[in-house]
């Protein structure tokens, strides 16, 4: 009897069976090893980990000023209509206003304005040149009725006629008090190639109405040869020491 066939047959199905197992060892240590490697198993459901949202992650300044117990910082149309409180002063020309007033001229707003000046009534720092002035006056309609809440944004050269239009010297702005008075902290400007010493000033209604314009300095010899100079614009010196000028103007506005 050939026992030959029948010895191959039986190594034939060995051989099988010993490859089956194999498979099925690699596919069981590759299931291991993928664990361990973190790999997750697409029939499970995956564990997250939370990753914090940039609005999470970094507070607003809000966020920031509520957590250190400080009052949030407004801007722009937030921004408190209050200012420090303005020096006593009587304001002669407020009594001598008589009805009806004219309504104070209009001006170029020239080529220096920038908008988001910080909110002051001094404009004078440790590193500005120029003779001190202190300015007060009122906001009044054309009945002699002082305005409250009026916007006053003031910008002009130092006592040597430059502008700072890289920051925010010499600039800023107020708000008319509950009597409708402001009261300015400021230097004389110097010449501008080609203009009078000047202040420029938007003054703008809690209703909206806005003037631009631009007051001048009495018996400046300028004042004659300046293309756009108004007398109407030239304030009042109420009082002149070595040391500040004290002077004093009246805006006349529409109202509303």
């Amino acid at each position: 009897m050939n026992r030959r066939p029948h010895y191959h047959k039986l190594r034939h199905y060995f051989m099988v069976i010993a490859a089956s197992f194999a498979m099925i060892t690699l596919s069981a240590c590759s299931q291991i090893t993928g664990v361990r490697e973190g790999v997750v198993d697409s029939t499970e459901e995956p564990s997250l980990t939370l990753v914090p949202t940039f609005s999470d992650a970094i507070p607003s300044p809000t966020q920031v000023s509520q957590q250190e117990g400080d009052e949030p910082e407004t801007t722009g149309d937030q921004e408190p209509n209050t200012n420090p409180s303005l020096p006593e002063q009587t304001n002669r020309l407020a009594i001598d206003c008589e009805p009806p007033a004219d309504l104070t001229p209009s001006m170029t707003e020239g080529p220096f304005y920038k908008t988001g000046s910080p909110q002051r009534i001094s404009l004078v720092d440790d590193d500005v040149t120029g003779s001190r002035l202190n300015l007060s006056g009122f906001v009044l309609t054309s009945d002699c009725q002082p305005v409250a809440g009026v916007l006053l944004d003031f910008w002009q050269a130092d006592g040597l006629g430059n502008y700072d239009n890289s920051g925010y010297r010499l600039r800023g702005h107020q708000y008319t008090d509950e009597n409708g008075r402001y009261y300015l902290e400021t230097v004389v400007p110097g010449v501008y190639p080609g203009r009078t010493p000047h202040i420029h000033v938007r003054v703008q209604s809690p209703e909206g109405s806005l003037l631009i314009t631009q007051i001048f300095f009495p018996d400046e010899p300028s004042n004659l040869t300046d293309r756009i100079f108004s007398p109407q614009l030239v304030i009042t010196i109420t009082e002149q020491s070595v040391d500040i000028l004290k002077g004093e103007f009246n805006f006349v506005i529409p109202v509303g």
